[in-house]
């Protein structure tokens, strides 16, 4: 992979980020509110299943893989607020790796 991103605690984040600069990689922190699938999301996450609860999921009408399992998603994962919530806090570890045919699709070469 070109790029990599990483979730966590600042300090630790830090520590990487000066190892990185120190092995002669760039590294650019990202600009969002929360530390995304690491533990700063587990407060969120039964609250964020309830609101989940409320919405009327549909199977997806292409093939979409999931990053928690890194396989093409299924209709019963596509329709479960469990699972969305999980997608929060939990990845899977080659994401998108394990399918080099795939690509993601969106307004950047990343989707944040």
């Amino acid at each position: 992979p070109t790029a990599m991103v990483v979730s966590g605690d600042t300090d630790a984040i830090d520590a990487l980020r000066h190892t990185w600069r120190e092995a002669g990689y760039r590294t650019t922190p990202l600009r969002v509110s929360h530390a995304f699938h690491s533990h700063h999301i587990d407060p969120m996450l039964h609250e964020f299943q309830q609101v989940l609860e409320g919405v009327a999921f549909q199977p997806p009408r292409l093939p979409v893989i999931s990053n928690l399992t890194g396989r093409p998603l299924t209709e019963e994962q596509a329709c479960s607020p469990r699972y969305w919530a999980e997608t929060t806090r939990s990845q899977h570890p080659s994401r998108l790796s394990s399918h080099p045919s795939c690509g993601v699709t969106g307004p950047k070469p990343t989707p944040s």
